[in-house]
């Protein structure tokens, strides 16, 4: 599925009185942390943000049999320490990952994520880079993120 067609699919899902505004699409390295590269929608609040997602795993860097498809999701929540331009947050987040190779299938828990990081919001994009705690190893997660409002075209 293209990516532009997972962010129509989301923006016709979202409840009607939700503005767009407080929504936007990301697409990041090791974001979600279970994975390589990843989509990942974010909704914010003044203070907060909680933010989802779905990443490709690519066989080579897990280690795991390369013919087949794995995939890695996340949920994590943000603490915005202010609003602006430059946004510090902390975040704490968990991760899942599943695969299908010739082998099999399976699935399970890759642990949870706290970190710290900054956006750098502009009207129309921001991006982000985040340092990260994942069952006591560092990880490294950077992005780019667009408003879907920006996205859809909506003036919500």
């Amino acid at each position: 599925m293209s990516l532009k067609r997972l962010l129509i699919i989301a923006a016709l899902t979202l409840p009607y009185n939700s503005s767009l505004a407080d929504w936007s699409a990301n697409l990041g390295a090791n974001n979600p942390f279970t994975s390589n590269l990843g989509v990942n929608f974010m909704y914010m609040w003044p203070s907060w943000a909680v933010e989802a997602g779905l990443g490709y795993i690519s066989g080579v860097d897990r280690g795991d049999d390369t013919s087949g498809i794995n995939l890695g999701g996340g949920v994590n929540g943000k603490y915005l320490y202010r609003q602006g331009l430059f946004i510090p947050y902390i975040q704490v987040g968990i991760g899942l990952s599943s695969g299908v190779t010739g082998e099999g299938a399976g699935r399970g828990s890759d642990g949870l994520l706290f970190g710290f990081g900054m956006f750098v919001w502009a009207t129309e994009f921001h991006i982000y880079a985040s340092y990260n705690l994942v069952n006591g190893e560092g990880l490294a997660q950077f992005g780019i993120g667009f408003p879907l409002a920006s996205i859809t075209g909506s003036k919500n």
